[in-house]
């Protein structure tokens, strides 16, 4: 077992990842400072136009992305080294993405559940039954079943 960890400590390769380990948890604080940038430029821009920057929007997905990769990286499960050692990601986010609507308010939105009228449930006693209390004079009101 001694020997084992004797050869992982000094196995060159590790020591590597774990050096790309240190750069990209760098990466990924300028990346979080960014996605922070840019989630405060697009809302003030949809404060004010009233629909997202579609500019702002693809950086932002591609943004996306490449946290995840990092993420993906740093937790040891891809090998794939983002971002400077490999291409940006370059994706594009979905065409149907209602803050590029030119009137957000008339774009689509998810139907809203329907609320159906509750029913109350008619009790089971007579009118004779309801007149007469318990010994304390409350009425006694069974479930209807």
């Amino acid at each position: 077992m001694e020997s084992t960890t004797k050869e992982n400590l000094t196995d060159r390769s590790k020591w590597v990842r774990i050096l790309y380990m240190v750069f990209f948890a760098l990466a990924y604080a300028v990346a979080e400072l960014l996605f922070w940038l840019v989630t405060l430029f697009q809302a003030v821009v949809v404060l004010v136009t009233g629909r997202a920057n579609e500019a702002a929007l693809t950086f932002g997905h591609n943004l996306s992305v490449y946290i995840y990769q990092i993420v993906q990286f740093e937790t040891f499960n891809d090998e794939h080294l983002p971002f400077p050692f490999n291409d940006w990601p370059d994706e594009t986010p979905d065409a149907d993405n209602r803050w590029l609507a030119d009137d957000v308010t008339q774009a689509e939105e998810p139907p809203a559940a329907e609320e159906a009228p509750v029913e109350t449930p008619a009790a089971d006693v007579s009118p004779d039954d309801a007149s007469t209390g318990g010994e304390d004079g409350d009425t006694e009101h069974k479930p209807a079943v």
